[in-house]
Order: structure tokens, then sequence, then C-alpha cells
């Protein structure tokens, strides 16, 4: 928490994007008579019922990450998850050469960020770049093992592939799947989303590609103050929009000098 705020922090969050287990706590902090929640919801048409509860209960709600624009949320701090979708179209697009073939991983399949994503991703393609084709999804409900299984059969099913994407906070599956054949950028791309530190690390070693990070430190902070002003009454911006930087071997040095 910033430096002069007076407030608890109560973390918890769904083993992977398990909806049930994210309502279950949505309920109990209803119950606790939290003074405000922060959520990214796995699932918002399933997780709006809830967040319409927890407002009407006088409990103001943020979404964050993943937006759940018609429940009674009270605003969302995030990347616009499509702007970031065309961006990774775009770098596709331009590392292809406008043409090939790509493999697509993603994580809970009704998660509107990443569904937002992908109609990013799918709309630069479509009106840029029509020679390149996603010719297999999948969704691996947030579990990297079951990503790896995932990728590692998509692999099988098409060897002469260009790209794998992932949307998802997964990338380390991708990498785990190019490192036990030695491939870096120079045999095949791998283009996938955030900075964890496996991924960062993955673009300096030159198994990633590039990475579209969020800046989720941002999130935090943000999340902290709006629910803070929130909780004194004060009126907040319905959208903070934290964008969204492109790491690729030209400038990971430079954010992630470390």
């Amino acid at each position: 928490a910033k430096e002069g705020l007076n407030a608890e922090m109560i973390l918890q969050g769904p083993q992977n994007g398990d909806v049930s287990q994210q309502i279950q706590i949505m309920e109990d902090l209803i119950t606790q008579k939290v003074d405000g929640i922060a959520i990214g919801p796995c699932d918002s048409e399933a997780l709006t019922p809830y967040i319409d509860k927890a407002v009407d209960a006088g409990i103001p709600v943020l979404c964050f990450d993943t937006d759940a624009p018609n429940s009674k949320r009270v605003g969302y701090v995030g990347t616009d998850n499509y702007e970031a979708g065309c961006a990774m179209g775009e770098v596709i697009g331009q590392a292809l050469n406008g043409k090939g073939t790509v493999l697509c991983e993603t994580g809970v399949v009704a998660q509107a960020g990443l569904i937002a994503r992908r109609k990013g991703v799918d709309d630069v393609l479509a009106a840029k770049y029509p020679d390149i084709k996603i010719v297999q999804s999948n969704a691996s409900g947030g579990d990297v093992t079951k990503a790896l299984s995932d990728i590692e059969n998509m692999i099988t099913s098409y060897p002469d592939f260009n790209a794998l994407i992932q949307l998802d906070a997964a990338g380390e599956a991708g990498i785990s799947a190019f490192k036990s054949r030695g491939w870096t950028k120079a045999d095949k791309l791998l283009i996938v989303f955030d900075d964890l530190e496996a991924v960062i690390q993955g673009v300096k070693d030159g198994q990633v590609y590039s990475t579209v990070t969020q800046g989720q430190y941002n999130w935090g902070s943000n999340i902290v103050e709006e629910l803070m002003a929130l909780h004194e009454g004060k009126e907040i911006s319905p959208n903070v929009n934290t964008g969204y930087v492109i790491v690729d071997a030209n400038n990971v040095m430079e954010k992630y000098p470390n």
C-alpha cells in the first residue's frame, strides 16, 4: 500500500481460474462486510450478479485486468485488452512478413479480457495480414501444466507452424516447449503476454520473440488509491487505462536491466 494509506489488504484468488471458487470468495467478502473489493473476474457474466450484490450491500467494487462492464462495478483499472490484442496482431504480422501459420494458447475460455485480446489479434490479421492463419487454438483454463500439454499436442499436429502465441500469463509453458527442442526465435516465433520473470528471461535468451506487458504494478497502486478514495466518499475515474508495452530484444535490457 502507498505510504500514508491506512488500509488492511485481504488477498485471495481462485485456483486456475475456478469461477465457482471466485464466486465463493466474493460471497465471503460480502459476509465480512469489507470496505471495498477489487476483482479480476474469471468469467465476467458469471461474476456480475455477485459484483452487483456487493455494491447493493454498500461495498464498492473495482474490476482490474478483466472488466465486467454490465455490472454495477464503479470502475476498471487495467489495459484495454482489445487494443493489446491488436498490438499483438501487428507484431505477428510484421514478424512473419504477412504470411504463415500460427498456434494459439489461451487461458479461461470465458474470461472477457482474453476474448477481447483474441478478437484484437483476429481483427488485425483479417484486415492487414490475411495470409496469416491461426490453425489451432486451445484453452488451458489457467493451468500451466495443461497449457504445456496443449502446446505439445499442437506442435505435434502442426510441426511446420511459424509462430505460437499465448494470450494469458502462461508464457512459461511455451518457453518450456521451445527450450526442450532447442528452439529460439531463429527457428519459431513465441509471442506472449505479461512480464513474468521467466518470460523476460526468455526474451533475453532468445526463446521469446516479444511479449505484451501491462505494467501490473500500476494496477495495484491505482486500485488501492481508488478504493481508499471511494471509502472517503470521493469520486473516481470510471476507467484507468494503464496501457501496454511491447518488450523484445530491442528494449528488454532497458526495461528490465536486472
